[in-house]
């Protein structure tokens, strides 16, 4: 009989602890580009919002493609420097726990790849809805 109070005892306290936790989320951008820069993007981190003064001027920076709109983004992630332009930034997941977001992110070396000795800047482009919510962490 005390084996029973127990597991029900037991069972109402993980139910009751489980609902307390916040569950982690994988997320989806809106909207990604990644691509490779010729110039340095930014000097002392490795991401910048839109909410900062200068999102504007460094996305101008990049001389994307006409039909790429500033407006369509709201996060630029920089790699740092790399010695040829066979470098790739890839977002691998983004994930949201209460108001984080991790987002992973992996540099790749693309195949037959240029041995020319140019430094470039691997970075994403990156829509997140309602991204001001969170706090942003680059792993």
């Amino acid at each position: 009989m005390s084996f029973n109070k127990l597991s029900i005892v037991i069972s109402f306290l993980l139910f009751s602890c489980s609902s307390h936790l916040i569950q982690a989320e994988e997320i989806k951008p809106e909207n990604l580009k990644c691509d490779v820069a010729y110039n340095k993007i930014l000097t002392n981190k490795n991401f910048m919002t839109s909410k900062n003064k200068n999102f504007k001027e460094i996305f101008f920076s990049l001389n994307l493609e006409n039909d790429i709109n500033v407006e369509n983004f709201n996060l630029i992630i920089v790699s740092d420097y790399k010695p040829t332009p066979g470098y790739d930034l890839k977002i691998d997941k983004i994930i949201k726990k209460g108001d984080k977001l991790t987002i992973f992110t992996k540099e790749e070396l693309k195949k037959n790849s240029s041995i020319l000795n140019v430094i470039t800047y691997p970075f994403c482009l990156i829509k997140i809805k309602n991204l001001d919510e969170y706090k942003v962490f680059i792993n």
